[in-house]
């Protein structure tokens, strides 16, 4: 369901109003001129009405590991995906009042991330925030937004404007196929029926001009085939590019051998087109966009847990909730299998949780031995309630399992 969902955005954007591209010239130095960020998380897919700190958090949001989210007290279906510059990736969602009223428990990091790692989510932040202008709210629920075979790729123009894509486009048989092509500078129609006779590995496109284009390809019978998304560059563009997409590739790569289903060709597409944009137009749109959280963030490389943010705006929950549950040992990579053990300070207290992704309600299974982990990753959500208070936050906790050998 959300990797349909998360799909959608982006046909949204590719078929919605985009910001113009300006010049592609851009030098290496410009584009290592980066803010100084923190290690924020990414509001991935918002359905619903999502508060941190009293403030709305819209797709593109940043979003502070440890930080308290909550849904808005309404019945109905809400959820929020959410992405870690660690590699976590976390879905919420509540169903009835009693359920979203207990609130969600952003997880703390595991370490001190690669600052490639940071930058790379806070870019991608960019580009959703930007796009959220002009692309409606997901309302709860709706169908899936069926979808093409897609993929990503850089691709260098020639003397005559052509580009060759490989990648996906290489498995497509010889033969005759159609383009569809838009290109995300809104002030360049789009072009269809463009006639392409393929006879080598890969698929030979003449494209306006440098600049990132949304390629649908049709077949001989009329039959959309693959979703191309092209950016075509300049030869002196080529090592800057194509450097850093190959590492957020790898990066991703890496986050989704531990959690399945990172949805990589939406980031890999937001991130080429971070890559193309004029520095100084998105270092603008960025002092204008970036919420204003408090808290959530490293400190001289330590991770802050969340119960050293309480007391923070937006963070803490009321004196009369009941205390979250803590595990121990803490969530992160284990080496063999593992005992996880769950307790709240607050005497009495019971804790409900789920280890199938899904989340707890009174009605969930009851702690009452340490659960096992052997599997390479298992992810225990839990919340505590005690008679005469109110039910705990959500806390979730990511564990993935090293083989010993490795």
């Amino acid at each position: 369901m959300f990797r349909h969902q998360t799909s959608g955005i982006f046909t949204i954007f590719c078929n919605g109003i985009f910001l113009a591209l300006t010049s592609l010239g851009l030098t290496e130095a410009s584009v290592s001129q980066k803010i100084d960020v923190t290690p924020e998380g990414v509001a991935w897919l918002v359905r619903g009405s999502w508060l941190v700190g009293g403030k709305q958090v819209h797709l593109g949001d940043a979003v502070p590991p440890g930080a308290l989210l909550q849904p808005s007290a309404i019945a109905g279906s809400q959820s929020i995906e959410l992405l870690l510059p660690d590699g976590q990736r976390v879905i919420y969602e509540c169903y009835t009042v009693d359920d979203c009223a207990r609130g969600f428990r952003v997880p703390p990091l595991f370490a001190v991330v690669d600052p490639f790692a940071v930058e790379f989510l806070t870019d991608v932040r960019q580009i959703l925030s930007a796009h959220r202008k002009d692309a409606p709210e997901i309302e709860p629920g709706g169908p899936p937004v069926p979808r093409l075979p897609h993929d990503e790729s850089v691709a260098v123009l020639d003397k005559e404007n052509r580009v060759q894509i490989r990648g996906l486009a290489e498995k497509l048989p010889n033969g005759y196929y159609t383009c569809n092509l838009r290109s995300l500078d809104s002030s360049q129609p789009p072009t269809f029926h463009i006639g392409v006779q393929k006879d080598s590995p890969f698929l030979t496109v003449t494209v306006p001009s440098a600049g990132i284009y949304d390629i649908t390809v049709r077949d001989d019978l009329d039959m959309p085939r693959v979703d191309l998304f092209v950016a075509a560059i300049k030869t002196e563009q080529t090592q800057r590019i194509d450097q850093a997409y190959r590492k957020a590739g790898k990066l991703m790569a890496g986050w989704n051998e531990n959690y399945t289903s990172w949805p990589t060709h939406d980031l890999q597409r937001a991130y080429l087109e971070w890559l193309v944009l004029d520095p100084k137009a998105l270092n603008a749109s960025r002092a204008l966009d970036t919420p204003d959280h408090a808290g959530g963030v490293q400190s001289g490389g330590a991770t802050q847990s969340p119960q050293s943010l309480a007391g923070q705006p937006g963070l803490s929950r009321t004196l009369d909730a009941t205390a979250e549950p803590k595990y121990s040992p803490k969530p992160g990579p284990r080496p063999g299998a593992t005992e996880v053990s769950l307790r709240s300070e607050t005497a009495g207290a019971t804790i409900h949780y789920t280890v199938d992704g899904s989340q707890p309600t009174a009605s969930s299974a009851e702690y009452e031995a340490p659960i096992v982990i052997k599997s390479s990753e298992l992810t225990i959500k839990a919340f505590a309630s005690a008679t005469g208070k109110k039910d705990s936050a959500v806390v979730t906790g990511n564990f993935i399992v090293k083989d010993e050998h490795d």
